[in-house]
């Protein structure tokens, strides 16, 4: 028998192994505490500035010696005073004025309209003096028709003829007559009242004090004239006490006081 030559044995085949698995182990990781590290705050360094000082700058006053002025003389020269109007001399009412001035003596006229004319001519507006307001109403009552009618229409045609007394007629008769009309309507229907009568008593004696007062006003030109003073004073007691019609005693007391007063000027 032959002997196999060593490299014709043939060779046992091998089987492999199955690999066992290896079980991995997990490991818990444990957290590690973070510790805070407190911080210290480092307290600031006060800085301490030293202030330089200022050298006081000293300003020396200037002295001014003033000059003595001159004095000027100025020579006063009396103005010579205007016996019929005021100084200084007030403009002339224009048409509108005219109008509402006299549309407000309708207005505030109860109990007369006189007293608030001369106010307002007089005393608030100065169209007239004292003295002229007195002359003419001397004059309007010698004329026909009531005493305000008469210098309305005077007044206002002193200052712009036609147009100026139709703007003073219609200032002052407008609103009294509206008024009068409303109030009659309702007096027609409350004069039975007693309060209403003693109303109405009270400002009738309203209205004479302030008649009386705007006749002492109406007066006052006549001081330091004893002729007109005398003619005045016959006149008061020819119609207040003695009652002679007043038709009658007017013409003798004008033509009477006319004649004295041409004889006897002053």
């Amino acid at each position: 028998m032959s002997e196999t030559p060593p490299d014709r044995i043939p060779s046992t085949p091998t089987t492999p192994s199955p690999a066992t698995p290896s079980p991995t182990t997990l490991t818990p990781t444990t957290p590690t505490p973070t510790t805070p590290t407190p911080t210290t705050p480092t307290p600031a360094t006060p800085t301490l500035t030293t202030p330089n000082p200022t050298t006081p700058t000293v300003t020396t006053p200037t002295v001014t010696t003033p000059t003595p002025a001159t004095p000027t003389v100025t020579t006063l020269t009396p103005a010579t005073p205007n016996p019929t109007r005021p100084d200084p001399t007030p403009p002339d009412p224009t048409t509108l004025d005219l109008f509402a001035g006299f549309f407000i003596v309708g207005i505030c006229g109860f109990g007369g309209v006189l007293p608030w004319a001369r106010r307002m001519i007089v005393d608030q507006r100065k169209w007239l003096t004292a003295a002229e307001f007195t002359d003419m109403l001397g004059l309007c009552q010698f004329l026909p028709g009531g005493n305000i009618m008469n210098l309305t229409i005077a007044l206002g045609s002193r200052f712009h003829g036609l147009r100026g007394a139709i703007a003073c007629l219609l200032g002052l008769m407008t609103a009294p007559v509206a008024i009068v009309i409303m109030l009659g309507a309702i007096y027609d229907q409350y004069a039975a009242y007693p309060p209403v009568r003693r109303a109405f008593v009270a400002l009738s004696a309203a209205a004479a004090a302030y008649l009386l007062a705007s006749a002492w006003k109406i007066a006052a030109p006549l001081r330091g004239r004893p002729m007109a003073i005398g003619v005045a004073a016959r006149s008061f007691v020819v119609i207040a006490v003695l009652r002679l019609p007043l038709l009658a005693a007017m013409p003798v007391l004008a033509i009477g006081s006319t004649l004295l007063q041409w004889r006897f000027p002053r």
